[in-house]
């Protein structure tokens, strides 16, 4: 008889040490589950944040390179036919807050009548470059997709149109922006 009680104890015993320790799996389990969905909410909620912090970082720097490129345009439809003027003009513009790694003008055309740096030797070339021909097919203020340069690097051209006092298409005042190297 006692040998029966003893192994009842026993079992009693282990049962309940099974269920404690199915219960502590378990509890464990669900927390680490609920602790893998806390992140992913907190992560994601974390990454839509910065997202919306870079969307409106990159409008701002886009309407303040609009900004800069149009009032450049009212003042290069004077000044199209002189050379030297033009020349300065785009010095200013891409020595004035580094914004661009180079700035052109450009003819209705697309033939570049000046450019800077001067090491970028397309002056007196016609624009053959995927955001040149859409500026100057669409004659409005624009920003091209990214495109892969002669450079091997990815290009973004910001553009704005020139028109005369009589509302006349004379080119365009462009600056470019460029990426890493494409691999």
């Amino acid at each position: 008889m006692k040998s029966t009680q003893l192994r009842l104890k026993h079992l009693i015993m282990g049962l309940a040490m099974a269920a404690f320790f199915l219960t502590s799996i378990g509890s464990l389990w669900s927390g680490y589950g609920m602790n893998v969905d806390s992140i992913k909410e907190n992560s994601l909620e974390t990454n839509r944040v910065y997202a919306q912090k870079l969307a409106t970082t990159a409008t701002a720097y886009l309407e303040e390179a609009f900004q800069i490129l149009g009032y450049s345009a009212s003042n290069i439809e004077s000044i199209m036919d002189d050379e030297a003027a033009l020349d300065r003009e785009t010095d200013r513009l891409k020595m004035q807050n580094n914004m661009f790694n180079s700035v052109i003008v450009s003819n209705a055309e697309g033939l570049v009548l000046s450019v800077s740096p001067p090491s970028v030797d397309v002056k007196g070339k016609y624009l053959t470059s995927e955001g040149g021909k859409e500026a100057l097919s669409k004659k409005i203020p624009l920003v091209s997709k990214p495109y892969e340069g002669i450079t091997g690097r990815l290009i973004i051209f910001i553009s704005y149109p020139i028109f005369s006092a009589e509302n006349e298409y004379l080119g365009m005042v462009a600056g470019t922006i460029e990426g890493k190297k494409c691999i």
